[in-house]
């Protein structure tokens, strides 16, 4: 793409973040993300369809963010944490959009594929969590653990109220 429109989305995409991150989510519709951003409501439109496109590629980018800084080479519990942490992290600074922003409620016709997707990164981080450990659970056990650690990480529970769930779920009593 040329740098112009490149400039101009990621000029978009950055008012969008600063938004966000000062809660002001009466101003997060695209006709003021336009203006702040210094393009025409066109414009925005021929980059982004609507402002839940803009948000969830923000929300793309920090998830995978936070899901690479998560350390799955090292001690399991540890690993475990620092999981179960990347989660919190990105929970918490959505949270606030989640509550305040009616657009954001669930699409029953997307929740199955999405649950599928978001449980299967996690699930795959742990199975590579447990290989470098050379510990081994079933299936089963994995999608326990990390739906455990999805459901209480996004709830923003700290590690330390889980630890000692997560170490019976490994066996680890």
């Amino acid at each position: 793409m040329p740098k112009k429109i490149e400039a101009t989305k990621d000029k978009v995409i950055e008012v969008t973040r600063s938004i966000i991150e000062k809660g002001d989510f009466s101003s997060l519709n695209c006709r003021n993300i336009a203006k702040e951003a210094g393009v025409g409501l066109g414009t925005l439109y021929n980059y982004f369809h609507s402002k839940e496109e803009i948000i969830a590629l923000i929300m793309l980018s920090d998830w995978l963010h936070e899901l690479a800084k998560a350390d799955i080479k090292t001690e399991l519990l540890t690993g475990i944490e620092s999981i179960h942490e990347a989660i919190r992290r990105f929970s918490e600074k959505y949270v606030s959009l989640w509550k305040e922003d009616s657009s954001y409620k669930l699409d029953m016709n997307l929740y199955p594929r999405r649950r599928q997707l978001l449980f299967g990164q996690i699930g795959s981080m742990v199975k590579r969590l447990l290989e470098f450990n050379h510990k081994e659970l079933s299936e089963l056990e994995i999608e326990v653990l990390s739906e455990t650690m999805v459901i209480y990480a996004s709830r923003l529970r700290p590690y330390k109220e889980m630890e000692s769930i997560y170490r019976r779920l490994l066996g680890d009593q």
